[in-house]
């Protein structure tokens, strides 16, 4: 179902960010004065994305997967392109 999709993929991608956000406070490349609030509306946004997610009817669930990943490229190309221009 695109429920487990969506459930798989944001599992997939925990190990990575932990690692990665370890290396980069070992690095000081984090304001840990925003941790807080930061880790605070993730949770939340986990948790309500989570339950929301259970209640979409999948064809729905995956047109707005696709948008998310859709906008996560095209912002992605575009600061790459501007890199690249300058």
């Amino acid at each position: 179902t695109q429920q487990e999709a969506v459930a798989t993929a944001v599992f997939g991608i925990l190990p990575p960010g932990i690692v990665s956000a370890i290396i980069h406070l070992r690095l000081g490349n984090v304001r840990t004065a925003l941790l807080p609030p930061l880790l605070l509306g993730t949770v939340i946004g986990a948790v309500s994305g989570s339950h929301f997610a259970m209640f979409i009817p999948e064809d729905i669930l995956r047109h707005i997967f696709t948008f998310a990943l859709t906008l996560v490229v095209a912002t992605s190309m575009r600061t790459a392109f501007r890199k690249i221009r300058k």
